[in-house]
């Protein structure tokens, strides 16, 4: 179950953030399919949901020290909830010139690398684009989790950190 936070209960009401369950978003956020934030912070929460503990070393954490929406992390993201949509959402589309599905993805503001817009989703270019966008953390990362504030849990973050930078 994802839980919203918003300023009216408790969140900042700034930038979107997620952790684990909870995602926290501005007032101004939209609650459909189509809003680019919702989209993302959405793709954060699947991580949260297929890394586990691992999700706050390997992923939360490298990315609250980096800038934008356009890293490895971040494309992880963006590629878990743009499948997540086409499937329970009858189909994406990325150029609105050409709305073929139910949900438009915002792909300057939710980038994945090497994802073409002029083709669909299913074309075997842009799922080996998504393939490549995932990313599966390794037992340093699990483990660091575990021992928070160890040199385990310093020694992953930068690791993480310096691998999104590539």
């Amino acid at each position: 179950m994802t839980n919203w936070l918003s300023k009216e209960n408790g969140a900042g009401g700034g930038a979107a953030f997620t952790l684990d369950n909870y995602i926290g978003a501005p007032n101004d956020i939209k609650l459909s399919p189509n809003d680019p934030i919702l989209q993302h912070e959405y793709g954060r929460y699947l991580q949260s949901q297929v890394q586990g503990l691992a999700y706050r070393p390997f992923t939360a954490i490298p990315d609250f020290f980096s800038s934008g929406n356009d890293n490895p992390t971040a494309w992880d993201g963006n590629a878990r909830a743009l499948k997540y949509f086409n499937k329970y959402y009858d189909g994406v589309y990325t150029d609105p010139k050409n709305p073929v599905g139910n949900v438009n993805w915002n792909l300057l503001k939710n980038y994945i690398n090497g994802y073409d817009k002029d083709l669909p989703i299913s074309d075997p270019f842009n799922q080996a684009a998504l393939k490549r966008a995932l990313r599966s953390p390794g037992i340093f990362d699990i483990f660091a989790d575990a021992t928070p504030l160890s040199i385990f849990w310093f020694a992953d973050a930068i690791i993480n950190h310096s691998k999104n930078k590539q």
